[in-house]
C-alpha cells in the first residue's frame, strides 16, 4: 500500500512543480479565468469571498473551487510544498 501511495504521491508533486515552473517561467496555468458564477463563494487558500461576476482562476468546478488572482502564486507554491510534505509523510509509513 505505501509503495502505491509514495509512487501517487510522486506523480502528484511532479505535476504541481510542473504547473509551477510552467507559471514562472511562460506566466502559464492550467486554470481557466473565468467570471464568477455565484454570489458569496470563498477563495481558495484566502478567507476573502468572491462576488458575483467577479474574475477568477476555476481550480475545480465540481467542488466550486475559484481562485483570485491576486492568490495565485501562493495557491501554487502551497501545492508543491503540500505534496512535499505529504510524500515525506508517505515514505515512513
Amino acid at each position: 500500500m505505501s509503495k502505491e501511495l509514495v509512487e501517487k504521491i510522486e506523480k502528484q508533486l511532479e505535476n504541481a512543480e510542473q504547473v509551477w515552473n510552467e507559471y514562472l517561467n511562460e506566466g502559464t496555468v492550467p486554470y481557466a479565468l473565468v467570471e464568477c458564477p455565484e454570489d458569496e463563494l470563498e477563495c481558495v487558500y484566502s478567507d476573502e469571498s468572491i462576488e458575483l461576476e467577479e474574475e477568477v482562476y476555476e481550480i475545480d468546478v465540481m467542488e466550486s473551487e475559484y481562485l483570485k488572482p491576486e492568490n495565485l502564486r501562493l495557491y501554487l507554491q502551497m501545492n508543491v510544498s503540500s505534496c512535499k510534505m505529504r510524500l515525506e509523510m508517505a515514505k515512513e509509513l
